[in-house]
């Protein structure tokens, strides 16, 4: 987990894998950092968008990013299981 990610929202975290999720249709956005093509991921729950899955990176120096997850830190709750 990487915690030096700017999301929509604020502060967000790159992630190799996350659970409870499902994904949108792959789209190309510009983003500060160049050009990826993403699909948004939704919680498997509530259906809230709660970051996006790096397809692909088309600046090189950004493509550790493929394949990985953007979670914005604001569009996450905590949910006890209690």
């Amino acid at each position: 987990m990487s915690k030096s990610f700017h999301g929509q929202y604020g502060r967000a975290y790159l992630f190799s894998n996350v659970i409870n999720v499902y994904t949108g249709e792959p789209e190309d956005r510009s983003m500060r950092t160049g050009l990826h093509t993403v699909q948004d991921i939704h919680c498997a729950e509530c259906s809230t968008v709660v970051g996006w899955k790096y397809l692909v990176a088309y600046e090189e120096p950004e493509q550790y990013k493929e394949g990985r997850f953007i979670l914005e830190r604001t569009l996450l709750q905590y949910m006890s299981s209690t």
